[in-house]
């Protein structure tokens, strides 16, 4: 079997809109030091959306053996083989509307909707994505650098001649 291990990395998108609301919530924070209140509401809702992406936005993807895993900064989430029905590439035009998550702050993660797809969870840093089908129904759209090399060799290893 292939070991593949890539790295996934914010897009420049991402990485503007996530700086420039960490701007925000720091200009906030000065004008609003004088209450004390309303500063607390302010970073507990900026902490919230961190700590989210520090357990839902991908630093790397790795397939090793028979098992496919998506690395977080906090955790990871691992996927056997057996348990995969399809992986293809996704349709980054497509149009993703967000349920519960971020839509570009410290990445693209959360649960999410499409016509097309349905109701799936979203671990994306990039609009570089590939698109994962399980057994039971669940579904997923992940990121990393070289998505068709994940896409390949996952195939490859299902024993698919084209990834589903």
């Amino acid at each position: 079997m292939e070991t593949v291990k890539q790295r996934s990395r914010l897009s420049k998108s991402s990485f503007l809109f996530t700086t420039i609301m960490t701007s925000i919530v720091a200009l906030l924070l000065i004008f609003v030091c004088i209450n004390f209140d309303q500063s607390i509401i302010v970073l507990c809702i900026f902490g919230v959306f961190v700590i989210g992406a520090l357990l839902f936005c991908p630093i790397a993807v790795k397939f090793d053996s028979n098992k496919l895993t998506v690395v977080f900064p906090l955790r990871s989430r691992s996927f056997d083989l057996d348990q995969i029905s399809a992986i293809r590439m996704a349709d980054t035009t497509a149009d993703f509307r967000v349920r519960l998550g971020s839509d570009g702050f410290l990445g693209f993660w959360g649960k999410f909707h499409n016509k097309d797809i349905g109701n799936f969870m979203l671990y994306a840093s990039s609009e570089k994505t590939f698109f994962l089908e399980l057994k039971d129904g669940r579904r997923y759209v992940i990121s990393c650098n070289d998505p068709r090399e994940m896409v390949a060799v996952v195939a490859r290893a299902m024993g698919t001649a084209t990834a589903a």
